[in-house]
């Protein structure tokens, strides 16, 4: 491959294993808060990590080796090829580290990553929530990553939001919990290992159908409020199209 493409792929010998991202969006100032942990390991001793990172600011990174507690002390963006660079100040030792990072990004208009989505309510005042489109290079635009679909790995999402709000992930949700500022914590499952640009998530005001399907898996369709009976004809093809699935594939739907 050329120089160039190498330019902006990074280093094979920073491998994620699990993510656990706690996202507060902001949806009247169109910003969000974010704090991620990534579980990694790491080949050898190096001066620097990278990760992809585009439209994030990061305020605090902490990386939590063997050997103690590292704080970034120098954080380039090369905003070209979306590469965040986090230096200590000293080499970072091989092995398991914790890489902590607190960071704010933005939901911008451009349906990329953790983007604002507007629409008419019944009463025809503009609405908005919060979504995500990852594919194929934009989980980078919500959580500093390694944002490639090679390198996978397990993912726990909290999204802390306004209570009258729902919010939904990959998996089924664990538990939801009141906190200060009439927030509600939402925490999901651990996803099975997975390309960041499979994660998802979304915040908003939805109407809600659902069904079980023949051998019990449960299926939901979402819809801004006032449209929720326009899935129904989703939601029962669906319910009929996984069992037959299931049969054809001989494997069981796995979620």
């Amino acid at each position: 491959s050329s120089s160039s493409e190498k330019a902006n792929r990074l280093p094979a010998d920073v491998k994620p294993s699990h993510y656990a991202v706690t996202l507060t969006p902001n949806l009247e100032k169109r910003v969000f808060a974010g704090v991620v942990e990534i579980t990694l390991q790491l080949a050898e001793a190096r001066e620097d990590i990278q990760l992809n990172s585009i439209e994030i600011e990061i305020q605090r990174a902490v990386l939590t080796t063997a050997s103690g507690e590292l704080v970034a002390t120098d954080i380039a963006l090369n905003e070209k090829d979306e590469i965040a660079t986090f230096k200590f100040g000293q080499t970072i030792p091989s092995g398991a580290a914790t890489f902590r990072i607190e960071y704010t990004g933005r939901h911008n208009e451009d349906m990329r990553g953790f983007y604002g989505s507007t629409y008419t309510d019944a009463n025809g005042k503009e609405q908005t929530m919060a979504v995500t489109q990852f594919e194929a290079t934009d989980c980078r635009r919500a959580v500093p990553c390694v944002d490639e679909p090679a390198v996978k790995a397990t993912w726990d999402v909290v999204i802390i939001c306004p209570s009258d709000m729902i919010a939904l992930s990959n998996m089924p949700l664990v538990k939801s919990t009141p906190v200060e500022g009439g927030l509600t914590r939402h925490e999901f499952d651990r996803t099975p290992i997975l390309s960041t640009y499979l994660l998802a998530w979304t915040v908003g005001h939805f109407d809600m159908l659902e069904a079980t399907t023949s051998d019990g898996t449960l299926v939901r369709a979402f819809a801004t409020p006032g449209k929720g009976e326009q899935t129904r004809f989703a939601l029962e093809c669906a319910v009929k199209l996984i069992p037959f699935y299931n049969k054809w594939f001989d494997t069981p739907y796995p979620l």
